[in-house]
């Protein structure tokens, strides 16, 4: 029998950060809508410049979904929801002080929306999971 056989295997030691679940911190200084990652719950969301509003509602209408309704405060900021089917399922954040838009997702057809939206526009700053806290009720149609 070979000698190196008989000498039983040591394992190399672990080092702490490897064991453990992650070591990202993030600053309490942080302003909320950045503490999301994608080890957060929910869909897919992308933060893209204010000014890429019209290009990302542009590509949500031409590949299927309709605006289901819009809020603002006029000032800056402003909330649309898109629904594909009849069901929500993408809200486009628009924080006009931040200068900033936020693409989410509210089911799993709008995130794939979305999926398709990063890979056409890949100049989007921030990728995380993120869950829309309140689904805008639907405009009513006046007829």
């Amino acid at each position: 029998m070979l000698s190196w056989a008989k000498t039983p295997l040591r394992a190399l030691p672990v080092w702490k950060s490897a064991r453990m679940a992650s070591s990202v911190k993030i600053p309490a200084t942080v302003q909320p809508h950045h503490k999301f990652s994608l080890a957060s719950d929910g869909f897919m969301c992308l933060t893209y410049p204010a000014s890429h509003y019209k290009i990302v509602a542009k590509f949500l209408m031409d590949h299927g979904a309709e605006q289901r309704s819009h809020v603002t405060d006029a000032i800056d900021s402003g909330i649309t929801s898109f629904s594909i089917d009849g069901a929500p399922s993408v809200e486009l954040f628009v924080a006009g002080s931040w200068e900033e838009l936020h693409v989410t997702a509210e089911n799993l057809v709008g995130e794939t929306m979305v999926m398709g939206l990063a890979f056409a526009y890949r100049d989007f700053s921030a990728l995380a999971r993120h869950r829309v806290s309140e689904v805008l009720p639907p405009r009513e149609v006046i007829t």
